[in-house]
């Protein structure tokens, strides 16, 4: 079932957390899993999302201690989450025992397998949102309580946001709580939106005869005998729920609720009540009266277990109590200073009695308080001077301490006591000390709060001296705090980091992280402009690679081009392939550093068709790498070279290249470059000769990579990728819808990553297209505007941004579905068009459907206007197919056959039976392949070529097959509805004009037959 959520609200004790909790029994016996998690005051040290984090454990346990946990469950889990559940691990502390057979990643677990990048924040929420997917079913739905959400950090929010809009969740009921008042915090967020559907409920305070129904239950006598006590109860605590529990205890702490055991009923007198309790008592009066009966030792021990939070370690607080006793006995000299175990039989003894007063209770990881109200109370009694001497008595304590978290609680103690450090030297550990926190935060990938710390840390160093005295922690905060402004999205921040870390860089070896940085922030912003105006990123790039020795020219132009050409050849031809495989490694730093730099300036350039740049950068890379050895980036490097041979017609060493880098990638096995090097050496080069099945999981498998490693630009190529060979062999629109859904959400979920996921629209609506059983104008299924885009504002938006490649993609995918649509004429513009955008920006497009498609269309136009230059553009896009097929492409030969028995059909000497076996080997070969909707084209083609030759029944049964395949097959039902309408159109105009014709031969006959008798008699 989809996913719901309800949002529960009132005032503080108004009962939000017990009336959620009465859930989890009627939840856990149904075979669901309650998990729950609560967010704290800022008075508590809490992790970020730590609330979802231990609901999210508390999912493990539930799942572990289920009836149908097994092995095959458990290796289900790990094959869906994936990488993502090795990145959750250090999260959610409950996942490891379902992970703990899980086979480590394929370099032995030494590269990050999330890399920390710009996307590493949105990968870590749909690592979450995938989490949630899969540990949910309709056997086990999950309830996720999240309380006080008013008190929650900024990730949580945003992950709670994500979770209420996922459409694609289920079975997950989502609850998050709130006090009246506080709402403030949440505005904006999508689950306290009630046209989002989600369900509010609001607690309101107990009448009279609720707190009379509650106290006679609760007496065990006739409601009679408490109606004046609970009128009296009713106007002292306004009906709080809270309030009531603390005035009913109150009256038998003091006597005036009391228990008969004899008559066996609780014995009250409503007058002397009414002058012990005040009508102003509040729930502060009521709890002050309480703690006058708690001993000292347990006031003072209640006070710091609520300074440590709302929940709080039995063990900090020995530590804590002891060292502050030992503080106060030192400070007084009274006496011999307390043992440890004097300190320790103390608090324990402490403890009790507030777990005897209800003031706390036990759970498995400690205590915590009864109420926040309970909490907040004790930790008020705190003066400021109390609270800075005790932040840094429990800061150190917890740095001292083995937990796994203590980094972090000790480093938001101490940074609270800051202000009262002043000498150097501890200010200088502490800036340390924030070092270290803020790399515990992006383990977790709590990026916000990493970045905090580091702000924080180079706050606590001398400004003036912070690159003299303190360089080392200087530069590593600088670079590590620009890193991060980069993955929270603050670009502006990060590239003024960056230039700080440049310029007080000692060495370039030291600045190359920086430079890199430099270089992607550049083209991250420029990625944000639609124009190519002001572009800077280009000039950024160039100065980098000058500054790592490398020079490009400031205009590349083809004689640069050609001389670069000429020397890496000159390199190649003294290496056979065996040599380049065993190139050693780069040392150079530098060197390995500028193949990567040169790697972004092809990607970009290459996007934006910037003239002969990207084409030269792959040449200056791959010299790079001949002359000094592999790094990373050189399976890349060798895949584009590859790319440069093939755009001047070199097709033999491009597909040399494509399987070299490939090799290498398996060599080096580099994450990183996996995506692109896999990419762009099976699409652009390899799938010349090798079967296009046989690329499909590859590509698939690089999709992934990319998307883990947060590489929007191949990821949405791979996708696109994905999409072209699903096309290609024909596999149902269903599935490739459900296929573009899923990868249009994935990129479409990556910060930053919206000009990317503007790839995949056309795509699409292409496929929504061909689908629509509901379209009225067939003009309107050629027009890619419907659910997903908009065509007129796309084409808008990608002229203006200059994007050739968004520009061909959208105008493939309109050409065909005019063809697919019978408007030849318009997708014959459209093909001038492509052919007029690829000679303005040099760009070549080798794909065989768009030769294919262009040849049928032209031939189609040839077919309606009998003008030779039709046939003779034909003609072109079926020599260009031949050329392929000439390469050794596996791909083509299907594709040739059907031309041919198209072209068979405009001639008019072709017999029928010269079209029956032409079209029956086109539909042979299509079956071989198993491309469905390639052998519905074919028997599309057949019915209309016998149409023509007026072979009417044999029509019939062709376009009859074709419809089969198109509706069940292929599930273009729009596509399937057009064809019937034209198949009926074309064989009832036949019928009617063979009628006619019969007729008309008959009369002759006639005639002949009467003139020849006249003349015989004559």
């Amino acid at each position: 079932q989809s996913s719901e959520a309800i949002v529960v609200h009132g005032t503080s004790g108004s009962g939000k957390t017990a009336l959620v909790e009465s859930l989890r029994q009627t939840v856990c016996d149904s075979q669901g899993y309650f998990c729950s998690g609560k967010y704290y005051s800022n008075s508590t040290v809490q992790e970020p999302h730590s609330a979802i984090m231990a609901a999210f454990s508390e999912v493990c346990d539930r799942v572990i201690q289920s009836d149908d946990y097994d092995e095959h469950r458990r290796t289900y889990i790990q094959q869906t989450l994936g990488s993502d559940g090795r990145l959750l691990s250090k999260a959610i502390t409950r996942l490891s025992p379902i992970l703990a057979d899980e086979d480590p990643p394929p370099d032995g677990g030494n590269t990050i397998i999330h890399t920390r990048n710009e996307t590493a924040c949105a990968k870590f929420k749909a690592a979450c949102k995938s989490f949630l997917r899969t540990m949910s079913s309709i056997q086990h739905p999950i309830v996720l309580f999240l309380d006080d959400v008013h008190w929650m950090d900024v990730e949580s929010r945003q992950l709670i946001d994500l979770f209420h809009l996922d459409k694609e969740l289920s079975n997950v009921l989502l609850i998050v709580s709130y006090i009246d008042g506080e709402a403030s915090s949440l505005r904006g967020m999508s689950v306290m939106d009630k046209k989002s559907g989600s369900v509010d409920i609001q607690l309101s305070n107990l009448d009279t005869k609720a707190i009379q129904e509650m106290l006679s239950v609760g007496m065990g006598c006739n409601s009679e005998r408490v109606l004046e006590l609970s009128k009296l109860v009713a106007s002292t605590t306004r009906g709080n729920p809270f309030h009531v529990v603390q005035s009913i205890d109150a009256l038998g702490r003091e006597g005036l609720l009391t228990f008969d055991p004899v008559s066996s009923a609780w014995l009250f007198d409503v007058k002397k009540i009414q002058k012990a309790m005040k009508i102003d008592d509040t729930v502060i009066d009521l709890l002050s009266r309480k703690v006058r009966h708690l001993d000292p030792s347990a006031f003072e021990t209640l006070k710091i277990a609520a300074f440590l939070g709302y929940a709080f370690d039995r063990s900090i607080l020995f530590e804590v109590s002891c060292t502050l006793a030992q503080e106060v006995q030192s400070r007084s000299h009274a006496g011999p200073a307390s043992s440890v175990e004097d300190c320790t039989k103390a608090v324990t003894q402490s403890i009790t009695e507030a777990l005897y007063g209800s003031f706390i209770e036990k759970t498995k990881a400690g205590y915590h308080f009864r109420h926040d109200r309970l909490q907040s109370y004790f930790c008020s009694l705190l003066d400021d001077k109390d609270k800075e001497g005790l932040n840094l008595i429990v800061g150190l304590t917890f740095l001292a301490s083995d937990r796994v978290d203590s980094i972090y609680h000790a480093t938001v103690h101490l940074n609270r006591s800051s202000s009262y450090i002043n000498d150097n030297q501890q200010r200088f550990k502490l800036a340390r000390i924030n070092l270290e926190a803020s790399k515990y935060c992006d383990g977790k990938s709590a990026f916000t709060h990493a970045a905090a710390f580091l702000r924080k840390g180079l706050s606590l160093i001398n400004s003036s001296a912070k690159w003299t005295d303190h360089f080392n922690l200087a530069f590593e905060m600088t670079e590590s705090l620009a890193r991060l402004e980069l993955i929270n999205g603050n670009i502006e921040a990060c590239r003024q980091l960056t230039r700080e870390a440049l310029l007080h860089g000692k060495s370039i070896e030291m600045k190359t992280d920086s430079l890199m940085l430099e270089v992607k922030v550049a083209f991250l912003q420029q990625e944000r402009i639609t124009q190519t105006e002001n572009d800077d990123s280009f000039d950024t790039a160039d100065r980098t690679l000058k500054v790592l020795g490398i020079n490009i020219p400031g205009k590349v132009s083809s004689r640069h081009v050609l001389l670069k050409l000429l020397k890496v050849r000159r390199l190649l031809a003294l290496k056979k392939d065996k040599d380049i495989l065993c190139l050693p490694a780069m040392t150079d730093r530098l060197k390995a550093t500028a193949v990567k730099v040169l790697f972004q300036v092809y990607s970009y350039n290459m996007l934006r068709e910037q003239g002969h740049r990207y084409v030269y950068a792959a040449l200056v890379a791959t010299e790079l790498t001949l002359r000094w050895g592999t790094s990373p980036f050189c399976a890349c490097a060798f895949a584009i070279y590859g790319i440069a041979e093939l755009s001047i017609g070199h097709q033999k060493r491009a597909v040399r290249f494509g399987m070299l880098a490939l090799k290498l990638q398996d060599q080096i096995r580099c994450r990183d470059t996996e995506c692109p090097a896999v990419t762009l050496s099976l699409s652009l080069l390899l799938h010349w000769q090798q079967p296009i099945r046989e690329i499909r999981d590859p590509i698939n498998d690089a999709f992934r990579c990319g998307y883990q490693t947060g590489d929007k630009c191949y990821c949405s190529y791979a996708a696109l990728l994905g999409f072209g060979l699903g096309f290609y062999l024909g596999d149902n629109l269903s599935k490739l819808e459900d296929y573009m859904r899923f990868t249009y959400q994935q990129i479409g979920g990556l910060e930053e990553a919206e000009f990317f996921a503007l790839w995949l629209k056309p795509v699409y609506q292409f496929v929504l297209n061909l689908q629509n059983q509901e379209v009225s104008c067939w003009r309107d299924a050629t027009m890619l505007t419907g659910e997903i885009m908009n065509e007129k504002e796309y084409m808008c938006m990608v002229v203006g941004a200059r994007n050739p490649m968004m520009m061909m993609l959208a105008w493939i995918c309109k050409a065909m579905l005019g063809y697919y649509f019978g408007y030849y004429s318009m997708a014959e513009s459209t093909y001038h068009d492509m052919d007029s955008i690829a000679h303005s920006f040099r760009y070549t497009l080798s794909s065989p459907p768009y030769y294919l498609f262009g040849a049928l269309a032209f031939y189609e136009r040839y077919r309606e206007t009998g003008q030779r230059r039709h046939l003779k553009q034909a003609r072109k896009y079926k020599k260009l197919l031949q050329q392929i097929k000439r390469h050794g492409s596996p791909n083509v030969a299907a594709y040739m056959t059907l031309l041919d028995a198209v072209e068979a059909s405009l001639q008019a000497r072709s017999s029928t039976a010269t079209l029956f076996s032409k079209f029956n080997d086109a539909i042979d070969a299509m079956v071989a392949e198993d491309w469905p909707h390639m052998e519905a084209l074919a028997n599309e083609l057949a019915g209309f070529a016998f149409v023509e030759k007026k072979a009417l029944f044999e029509a019939e049964g062709y376009f009859a097959r074709a419809l089969e395949l198109y509706e069940h097959k292929w599930g273009a039902h729009a596509k399937c509805r057009w064809l019937r309408e034209k198949s009926r159109q074309a064989l009832a105009g036949w019928r009617t004009q063979g009628n006619a014709k019969s007729n008309q031969k008959l009369l002759s006959d006639i005639i002949e037959v009467s003139c020849e008798d006249a003349s015989h008699e004559i």
